[in-house]
C-alpha cells in the first residue's frame, strides 16, 4: 500500500473500489488488502463478511467469543504450520451445542482459506444433505453478501477463487 493511504493500509477499502480490482492502481489495493485478511482470519471476517452484511440489512451482528476465539486460534495454527514452527498439531477441535454458530464459522474458515494459494478444501459428512442444506447455504448466505461474492464462485459442490483477470 502506498504509506499515504491509511484507509487502504487499514483494509477498509470500499466495495465499490475493491470491485475496480482491474485497474493498476486499486489491484495493489486488493492485492494488499487479500495479504491483511490472510494474516489474521477475525480481521477478514469482521471487515469483508460481517460489516457489509449488517450494512445491507441494517443489522448489529457480531461473531460470538467462540467463534472469535476459533478464528485466533486457527489464524495461529495456520502460520506456525507455513512458517514451520508446529509440527506436532494437526488441527483444532470444536464442540458446542445446537445453534452457537459453527456452521457459520466453518464457511468463514473456508472463506479464508481460500484467500491462500493453491487452497484445496475437502468437505466431508455424515451425509449429503448436512453439506447441501448446511454448509453449502452457508457459504451461500455470508458469501453472497460479502466484499469476497465478485472474487468466488460458488457451485453446487464446488467454491473456487476467481482469476482477477477475468473478473468484470
Amino acid at each position: 500500500f502506498p504509506s499515504h493511504d491509511k484507509k487502504a493500509r487499514r483494509g477498509e477499502l470500499s466495495y465499490d473500489r475493491i470491485k475496480r480490482g482491474k485497474q493498476e492502481s486499486c489491484d495493489n489495493d486488493f492485492l494488499g488488502v487479500i495479504k491483511r485478511w490472510r494474516e489474521d482470519m477475525s480481521y477478514m471476517v469482521d471487515t469483508a463478511i460481517i460489516k457489509p452484511y449488517n450494512d445491507k440489512f441494517g443489522k448489529n451482528f457480531r461473531m460470538t467469543s467462540q467463534q472469535r476465539e476459533g478464528c485466533n486460534e486457527l489464524t495461529r495454527l495456520l502460520w506456525d504450520k507455513i512458517e514451520g514452527r508446529r509440527s506436532d498439531i494437526f488441527g483444532i477441535s470444536i464442540m458446542s451445542g445446537k445453534g452457537l454458530g459453527k456452521d457459520a464459522w466453518l464457511s468463514w474458515a473456508i472463506m479464508w482459506f481460500m484467500l491462500f494459494p493453491y487452497a484445496k478444501i475437502a468437505c466431508i459428512s455424515v451425509s449429503s444433505d448436512q453439506l447441501d442444506k448446511v454448509l453449502w447455504s452457508e457459504i451461500s448466505k455470508w458469501l453472497s453478501n460479502s466484499l469476497l461474492r465478485e472474487y468466488y464462485t460458488l457451485q453446487s459442490e464446488k467454491l473456487f477463487f476467481n482469476d482477477l483477470d477475468e473478473t468484470d
